[in-house]
């Protein structure tokens, strides 16, 4: 491109790869090193103009992420690598002072698409460290709001040929009742490998777009992990707001609301329309209070305009768990056996190693599967049973629900397995998420049967309401901050990060992807 606009340069680029890479090197070696050439020619361009000081400002801004000193970045600066750091200090303010316009322009150009919300509580704990003084620390908590746009999705009117979005009876357990003997009767009594293969043997199921080793890594939010690297972009998500706040109440949910409720006031954009919002138990739960209880008068009539929906990644990730820490003697006797016995597996593992645990598993006893069910399938017996459950039922709808069934938009199949998960649930009692695919169905089977256009609309754009976005963006912010960096400081970094100009740009080519 810069070859094309200045013709006189052409061979230029190549020139200078040829005179600085030593040909020995591996090619992945020489792609990396070709990210230090790209920083010097701007140290060249930087040199003839004083004025070409964009590169200076992005190495200033990254300096103050990592947590340099102003001495350090004043230093960069007399070295000519950088500006300096009053120059870094007051770009940031401009971009937080600026924050709030940008946002109100950009929903007045782009208000009539379709929008996806997620909040969620972002906390500045980098690591767990063993204490060395007497005193004790305190975390900075922030609630963070972002939008994700539907580009070819026009937003839903909240009131629909004298339908609501909003359920008047709020919950309907008639209605989920007949759904499940209606259309979902006998699914429940087969393991969901034995559905798996019936949706199979129909042509229904597709998993070819998903390798083994992007299924692992669903729940690593990171944006440097190089597979799948393009399902993780965030084009077009917009941070709405970055504020120092807890998230533990309906007073915290609404007062989280306010920067979306002052940019609709200005602009209407939300003004009759539906707003989804997909969060975790806690956001539905006050959310929906807040709903129930709107014709109080402290509480603000706009709250209508939100609609609380389930997050499939958190609805994963905790039935994930919850199968590692129900059956955690297995497990740990599995682990022991595939890594050694001097290995600990902790109580509760991380994402990354429940994922790996409960593949190991499935491929295990998909190997094995026909000659156990050929020798015992007649048998009765308590212990067989339940491994066969674990191994057939819970394990794969588990690991199927987000990675697959969600990702690649088959929305019947995922709300069947939606509906499987909850009889999962309620057989471990679990104390939220016995309730949160209920109230999940109960909306959607309302929406059905009453025609509303919203059932159509997640159904054909079910990837899009995912609360992955929220969580990269935690990602990105917790990369971009030292741990010693002040509140005031974190939501400065936030919003520069939620910018998505050249700045991340930057940092993106500065890092090197990281392999699963």
């Amino acid at each position: 491109m810069i070859e094309n606009a200045s013709p006189e340069l052409k061979g230029f680029f190549p020139s200078m790869v040829n005179a600085i890479i030593p040909k020995e090197r591996s090619a992945y070696n020489k792609q990396e090193a070709k990210k230090s050439i790209v920083a010097l020619c701007y140290m060249i361009a930087g040199l003839r103009n004083k004025f070409v000081n964009q590169f200076k400002m992005e190495v200033g801004l990254y300096l103050a992420a990592s947590g340099a000193t102003c001495e350090a970045i004043d230093t960069m600066s007399s070295l000519g690598y950088s500006i300096c750091a009053r120059s870094v200090a007051n770009y940031q303010k401009k971009i937080y002072e600026n924050h709030i316009t940008n946002i109100e322009s950009y929903f007045s150009k782009k208000g009539n698409f379709l929008h996806i919300y997620n909040i969620d509580d972002f906390h500045d704990i980098h690591e767990k460290r063993r204490p060395d003084t007497t005193s004790t620390s305190t975390a900075n908590h922030f609630a963070t709001c972002v939008a994700k746009p539907v580009i070819d999705c026009l937003k839903i009117p909240l009131v629909f040929n004298g339908v609501s979005v909003h359920n008047p009876n709020n919950i309907e357990a008639w209605r989920i009742c007949w759904y499940l003997l209606n259309q979902y009767k006998g699914i429940f009594d087969i393991t969901y490998m034995e559905r798996q293969l019936y949706w199979i043997s129909q042509g229904y199921q597709d998993n070819q777009n998903f390798d083994q080793i992007e299924l692992l890594t669903v729940h690593s939010y990171g944006e440097m992990i190089e597979q799948r690297k393009e399902e993780r972009s965030m084009n077009g998500l917009q941070l709405v707001s970055f504020e120092e706040q807890h998230l533990h109440s309906m007073q915290d949910y609404l007062k989280a609301f306010k920067p979306i409720l002052d940019i609709n006031n200005k602009t209407n954009y939300l003004q009759n329309y539906v707003a989804p919002i997909v969060t975790d138990w806690p956001g539905q739960l006050f959310i929906r209070k807040a709903l129930a209880l709107r014709l109080q008068s402290n509480i603000p009539q706009e709250i209508e305009f939100f609609l609380p929906i389930l997050g499939p990644l958190h609805l994963s990730l905790n039935s994930r768990e919850h199968v590692i820490l129900i059956y955690h003697n297995f497990f740990e006797k599995m682990f022991h056996s595939v890594f050694g016995k001097n290995k600990k597996l902790a109580k509760k593992p991380k994402p990354w190693r429940i994922n790996l645990l409960l593949e190991i598993a499935r491929s295990g006893w998909v190997k094995i599967k026909s000659k156990i069910i050929e020798k015992f399938s007649l048998s009765k017996d308590i212990e067989f049973r339940t491994m066969v459950d674990l191994l057939d039922n819970l394990i794969p709808a588990t690991l199927d629900i987000y990675a697959i069934l969600f990702r690649s938009g088959s929305f019947e199949k995922y709300i069947e397995t939606v509906f499987r998960i909850w009889t999962f649930a309620l057989r471990w009692k679990r104390k939220n998420y016995n309730k949160a695919p209920l109230v999940f169905l109960s909306d959607f089977f309302y929406w059905s049967d009453n025609n509303h256009p919203f059932a159509d609309i997640i159904k054909n754009y079910l990837p899009n309401f995912n609360d992955y976005y929220v969580e990269n963006m935690h990602s990105r912010i917790r990369a971009n901050i030292s741990p010693n960096a002040t509140a005031e400081n974190i939501v400065k970094q936030a919003y520069i990060v939620g910018m998505n100009t050249f700045y991340f740009n930057f940092y993106q080519v500065s890092k090197i992807l990281n392999k699963y």
